[in-house]
């Protein structure tokens, strides 16, 4: 291990400059289009905002979600940060960052499916598949039967959800630009990984790369310190089945880890310094906030 985790430093040294640069291009630009998806889901529910606010207060999020176990943190601070930045009522927000992740749900959806024959191969069918097959099967069955039971009560509360959901909702017309956007951030997210695996050699396939980036979201939802271990261990695995040797394939991890962790959370909490978001984190992390309460409007 100590000699493939050497090797991995010497490719990284010889890594091929305008791949990496290119890389973060993609990077960069993926968080400006985070924030110009966010934007126009708040433009779809009336409440325009500026670009600028939406982006930094994503790269700022990047940072909270990179040093908190979990992502609860980094939607947290979110609302918080542009209700400041914006004097937004709250519940808007929160609006907005639930159709915000709505728009994932097709690119997304697109991305485990172009990925089941990888996901296959890592978690390979069990030999007793037929009798595991029988039990979901009698699960669903008894799930179907309990919700036609309960289903007086159960539209009577999706009525109540729907009633409330009105009172927030976008514009079709914005929500279909927000949906588009987000797909051509998943895939410079997937396209970010080719060229990470391009600049250090390893023999990744522009398709591989999206099962990498379905394993980096699989990854962050494990509740560690920004997927720490779970994300790079996923990582490196998937590259050594699509052929990499360990000590490409741990070079290839580092690079873009350098990119979507390091320094996209140096980049965050710079901002995040900078645009008065310091008493934000601190209350956060359970200090005395002595900010007085109330949004404040046009913090620059």
């Amino acid at each position: 291990m100590t000699a493939a985790l050497h090797k991995a430093f010497v490719q990284l040294q010889g890594a091929a400059l305008p791949y990496v640069g290119a890389a973060l291009f993609l990077y960069v630009l993926s968080v400006v289009m985070m924030g110009w998806r966010w934007q126009r889901v708040l433009r779809g529910m009336g409440q325009p905002v500026r670009l600028r606010d939406t982006s930094l207060t994503h790269l700022m999020s990047v940072f909270v979600n990179n040093v908190t176990p979990g992502r609860v943190a980094g939607e947290v601070f979110r609302v918080a940060m542009l209700r400041k930045r914006t004097g937004m009522e709250t519940g808007r927000v929160l609006a907005s960052l639930g159709w915000d992740r709505v728009t994932d749900a097709v690119p997304l959806g697109l991305m485990v499916v172009l990925a089941l024959p990888t996901l296959l191969r890592v978690l390979p069918v069990p030999a007793g598949s037929p009798r595991w097959l029988a039990l979901s099967g009698g699960l669903l069955v008894l799930l179907g039967l309990g919700l036609r039971w309960q289903l007086g009560r159960l539209q009577a509360l999706l009525r109540r959800f729907y009633a409330r959901l009105q009172a927030f909702a976008v514009r079709p017309r914005e929500l279909r630009q927000a949906t588009f956007i987000s797909c051509a951030v998943w895939a410079m997210d997937s396209a970010r990984i080719w060229l990470v695996a391009a600049a250090l050699g390893a023999p990744l396939r522009p398709w591989q790369a999206i099962p990498l980036s379905v394993v980096m979201v699989l990854g962050g939802l494990v509740p560690t310190i920004g997927g720490l271990g779970a994300i790079e261990g996923g990582l490196t695995a998937a590259l050594c089945l699509f052929g990499s040797s360990l000590d490409q394939a741990l070079a290839v991890t580092a690079l873009e880890r350098g990119i979507s962790y390091v320094l996209a959370s140096g980049a965050g909490g710079l901002v995040l310094l900078g645009l008065g978001g310091g008493s934000l984190w601190r209350a956060a992390r359970g200090r005395t906030d002595k900010e007085p309460e109330g949004p404040v409007v046009g913090v620059a």
